[in-house]
């Protein structure tokens, strides 16, 4: 068991460790990196075409299934996806976290997330 237990610990110093070498890469992609369907990692930076997670390099090529992705296991996943006012495409999920630490109504297919012009709020017209 304790074995375990220090296997356990150097597979988190490995995480740790490989995240902070990542934070100059992310440093300017912060509203647009999102948890990483794959590693699960918060370092899947989504630009509308190759969207690559810099942690284990998973690169989901579709905006589709990415969306899939991030919903696998809802049990509502199409109420979970919005039309985007700027794209106009139904690719946005509310309540995603990104690297800022804010939980946002996130476009896939503009990469960013939805302000309100209003009041700068992230909530996503119904």
């Amino acid at each position: 068991m304790i074995h375990i237990k220090n296997c356990l610990d150097d597979i988190q110093t490995f995480v740790d460790q490989r995240l902070r070498r990542l934070r100059g890469t992310l440093k300017d992609y912060e509203e647009r990196t999102v948890h990483c369907p794959a590693c699960e990692q918060l370092a899947l930076v989504a630009d509308g075409k190759t969207n690559r997670c810099h942690f284990c390099g998973l690169v989901v090529t579709t905006t589709q299934a990415l969306i899939n992705f991030y919903l696998f296991g809802h049990p509502e996943p199409e109420s979970q996806v919005k039309v985007c006012p700027q794209c106009t495409q139904p690719t946005v999920v509310k309540n995603v976290p990104v690297a800022t630490g804010e939980c946002v109504a996130f476009c896939f297919g503009c990469p960013g997330p939805i302000r309100n012009q209003s009041d700068n709020s992230t909530e996503v017209p119904q």
